[in-house]
This record gives C-alpha cells, sequence and structure tokens, in this order.
C-alpha cells in the first residue's frame, strides 16, 4: 500500500473566553462527571468501535487526560479529552491531524468530544465542556482552547454555547513530507512533517 502523499483539513478555531465559572458539581441530572482510567476504554461499549480503546491507552501514556459522563448503570455515555501542559512538559495534540502541534505552560486543549447517539440532546456537551473549563481554571490554564470542523455545525454550536469565542481558522494540508498552514490572519507557514508547530503558527489572533 502506497503512503498517503497528500492531506487537507479545515477548522474553526475558539478560545474560552467567558466568566470564571468556580467549582462545579459532578452530577448533572442522572449523570456522573469523572475522570476516566484505562480500564474505562477495555470495558465501556461507546470504546469498542474503530480500534477507540488501544488508540486512547496509548493517549494516556503520552499525558493526555479522558473526563466522561456516565448513567445510573454506571455505562459511560460521553466523553471528552483534555490535554494541558505544564512547566516541565510540552503535550504534542493528536487529533490535530498529524500538525505535531505542541501546547506550551499555560495552555490547554479539549479534543475528541463524543456522546452516545441515545444520550444526545440532553446537553452533556456543554455540560462537560463547562467541568473542563473550570478544571482548568483551577490549574491556573491562561489560554483554553478548541477545534471543529467547519461542517460540523452541532459541534461548532455547542463550542460556542459554552462559553468560547470563534477566533478565526486554520487549513492545514500535508505534501510528501512537508506540511502547509494557512492561518487567518497570519503568513502561511512551510515546514518539514517532523517539525512541531506551536500555538502561534496554528492559532489565529482572537478578533
Amino acid at each position: 500500500m502506497f503512503p498517503k502523499l497528500f492531506s487537507a483539513s479545515s477548522f474553526k478555531q475558539y478560545c474560552y473566553t467567558g466568566e470564571a465559572t468556580g467549582s462545579l458539581s459532578d452530577s448533572y441530572g442522572i449523570f456522573e462527571f469523572r475522570e476516566l482510567s484505562a480500564n474505562d476504554f477495555l470495558n465501556h461499549a461507546i470504546f469498542s468501535v474503530k480500534n477507540r480503546a488501544q488508540r486512547y491507552l496509548s493517549h494516556l501514556e503520552n499525558g493526555h487526560r479522558c473526563f466522561g459522563f456516565q448513567n445510573k448503570t454506571g455505562e459511560i455515555v460521553s466523553y471528552f479529552w483534555l490535554s494541558m501542559a505544564s512547566e516541565d512538559r510540552t503535550l504534542s495534540i493528536p487529533f490535530f491531524k498529524g500538525s505535531d502541534w505542541l501546547l506550551s505552560p499555560g495552555e490547554a486543549y479539549i479534543w475528541d468530544c463524543r456522546t452516545d447517539s441515545t444520550y444526545c440532546r440532553r446537553g452533556l456537551y456543554r455540560a462537560g465542556l463547562k467541568r473542563l473549563i473550570a478544571l482548568c481554571q483551577q490549574q491556573q490554564v491562561s489560554k483554553i482552547m478548541m477545534s471543529a470542523e467547519l461542517k460540523n455545525y452541532a459541534s461548532n454550536a455547542g463550542i460556542m454555547s459554552a462559553g468560547f469565542a470563534l477566533c478565526g481558522a486554520v487549513r492545514l494540508l500535508r505534501v510528501s513530507v512537508f506540511k502547509f498552514v494557512f492561518c487567518q490572519h497570519k503568513k502561511p507557514k512551510l515546514s518539514r512533517l517532523l517539525t512541531p508547530l506551536l500555538t502561534s503558527d496554528v492559532f489565529p489572533v482572537v478578533l
């Protein structure tokens, strides 16, 4: 099989600009919000498709954290990935299409949020984002960011309902061993695939 030599993806970029949330209850209606572990990935149906369990175990090993809502029977019905860089460790975001975007200290990124179709339209997306925002603020994170594909209208709406502001858009192109970044309000950037990108490369200025 030939390696994929070209790919393209476009995202809207968001940054949280709402008020300080304070601490939020772990309960939301009949659901409980908690941090997930390796055992959750191996034992819940929501992680059984598309080899998610094995990929997510790797994310945990690389320092990323996952949180989710469970129902009354203990089944995970919604989950959210969170990455926070620290003074002694930067983190590369797996979600961002192989761009190797590295978070710097004081930055957090929420990604790969999913809800079981049976539990959609119950406010779990917004409620989960609010709880992760509160967690980041408790950790003195200065910039909380999210992305959504341009045509994912439901995700874009949910992000903004949680207090995030649209900052612009970014388009990523991979051509052979090079990557091109077209970030709104900035000059295009060309680099080799293995060259890390910083937030300043892929995140537009706040409008």
